[in-house]
């Protein structure tokens, strides 16, 4: 067929291709193909090896302890450029700062965050909460 490494495994039970050769040139003559109204077909299999590579994904739902709350006081006196909350775990996954695989690079803008009407600061405080409604989980094994 095409020539193409195919990797089989004992939950595909089938493998084929839809046309190895057309009917016509099976039936030609002159191609060899068919001797004395017979023909012979062989497959030639070659073990290459297990890689022992995979993986494997899932999503949970609604995970435990996947909710965190977190309160800056005194936000007009904050003066430097950033603020790290403490670090936690939703699903074994640890969320903290060295992690840079999770998050957005703006989420919301900081002349956005002093409007007034939008209710963000109250009292000189800003309360964050992040809640995880559902995490990927890939397990790789090599």
């Amino acid at each position: 067929a095409d020539g193409a490494v195919r990797k089989f495994h004992e939950m595909k039970t089938e493998w084929g291709f839809e046309q190895l050769i057309s009917l016509e040139i099976l039936l030609d003559k002159c191609n060899g193909y068919l001797v004395e109204d017979s023909c012979v077909f062989g497959a030639e299999v070659v073990v290459i090896g297990h890689s022992g590579k995979w993986e494997s994904l899932s999503m949970v739902k609604d995970p435990p302890q996947a909710s965190l709350k977190w309160k800056l006081e005194n936000f007009s006196k904050l003066v430097n450029n950033y603020y790290l909350s403490k670090s936690f775990h939703v699903a074994n996954h640890w969320f903290c700062t060295s992690s840079d695989e999770w998050g957005f690079p703006k989420f919301l803008s900081l002349s956005e965050l002093h409007e007034a009407a939008k209710g963000y600061i109250k009292d000189d405080a800003i309360i964050m909460e992040v809640e995880i409604l559902k995490i990927s989980i890939v397990k790789i094994s090599t």
